[in-house]
């Protein structure tokens, strides 16, 4: 899923109210309720969020978790590929062995294999 837009949400008196790019002010009284219908106007494009709490010391913590997020989501993608690379290598190793290899237990580096090779087939077929 790819982010969307910058969308700002600020704190008001009332609630919350976020401008949201080519759809316009979106309010609610509740964050979670004003995430709910930014979702339903994305239609599966995920919301970045920029947060104007009224206390900055706040809004500067949510955008260094945001941040660092962003950077898991990157690093997880990146882990993936590089597994998926190991488990294509004709090892000779057992699937215990590559899980001790990967830090996976050996029932996921089953499923992972399990997964490729559906994978490999369709391919095949396609």
């Amino acid at each position: 899923m790819e982010a969307a837009a910058v969308i700002a949400v600020s704190r008001r008196a009332d609630g919350w109210q976020a401008e949201v790019p080519m759809h316009g002010v979106v309010n609610a009284r509740s964050l979670q309720a004003l995430d709910g219908r930014v979702r339903v106007l994305l239609a599966g494009e995920r919301p970045a969020y920029r947060f104007r709490t009224g206390n900055s010391e706040l809004d500067r913590l949510v955008r260094h978790v945001q941040s660092a997020r962003a950077a898991v989501r990157r690093y997880e993608e990146k882990t993936r590929r590089f597994t998926d690379h190991v488990l294509l290598l004709p090892s000779g190793l057992s699937q215990r062995d590559l899980g001790v290899l990967l830090g996976l237990s050996h029932q996921r580096v089953y499923q992972l294999v399990a997964r490729q090779r559906v994978l490999t087939r369709s391919t095949q077929a396609g």
